[in-house]
C-alpha cells in the first residue's frame, strides 16, 4: 500500500514538473493525463487500505463476539427477562442499558445478562439510541 501511494505521488509530481515546462496547452494536457493516472493509483491504494482495515475489524469483531447469529425471535428469553407465567411482553417493547448505543429485543444475545430497562423504540430513539443490527427490533 505504501509503495502504491509513493508511486502515485511520484507520478503526480513528475507530471507536474514535466507539464510546467511545456509552452503549448496540448503538450500540458498530455502530462495532465499522466498526473490523473497517478491520482487513480493513489485512490486505488487508499481504497485497498480501507478495505483491508474493514476486514481486520470484522475479524477482530468475530474473535471478540464469536459468530453472533441473527435473532429470529424464536429463541427463548433469558431467565431474568422471562415474563411471569401467563404474562406476555407487549409488542414493541425493547431494552437498553446504561452505556449502550443501541436498543435490543429482550432476548437479543447482546443484551442478555445485562441490567437493562424496558421501553419503547420511540423512547430510546429520542435518547439517540439506534436499533441493534443483530436482533433488528
Amino acid at each position: 500500500m505504501v509503495a502504491l501511494n509513493a508511486l502515485g505521488g511520484v507520478v503526480i509530481g513528475f507530471s507536474w514538473y514535466q507539464g510546467s515546462g511545456e509552452a503549448h496547452t496540448g503538450d500540458m494536457l498530455d502530462w495532465l493525463n499522466v498526473g490523473i493516472a497517478g491520482l487513480i493509483v493513489l485512490g486505488a491504494a487508499n481504497a485497498l487500505h480501507v478495505l483491508r482495515g474493514r476486514r481486520t475489524v470484522a475479524a477482530v469483531r468475530v474473535d471478540l463476539l464469536g459468530q453472533v447469529p441473527r435473532f429470529t425471535g424464536t429463541r427463548p428469553l433469558a431467565p431474568e427477562l422471562r415474563p411471569e407465567e401467563g404474562v406476555s411482553l407487549p409488542v414493541g417493547v425493547v431494552v437498553a442499558a446504561e452505556g449502550m448505543s443501541h436498543y435490543h429485543l429482550p432476548g437479543c444475545p447482546l443484551a442478555v445478562g445485562k441490567p437493562t430497562v424496558r421501553g419503547s423504540q420511540g423512547e430510546f430513539a429520542q435518547a439517540d439510541l439506534t436499533a441493534c443490527e443483530v436482533c433488528e427490533p
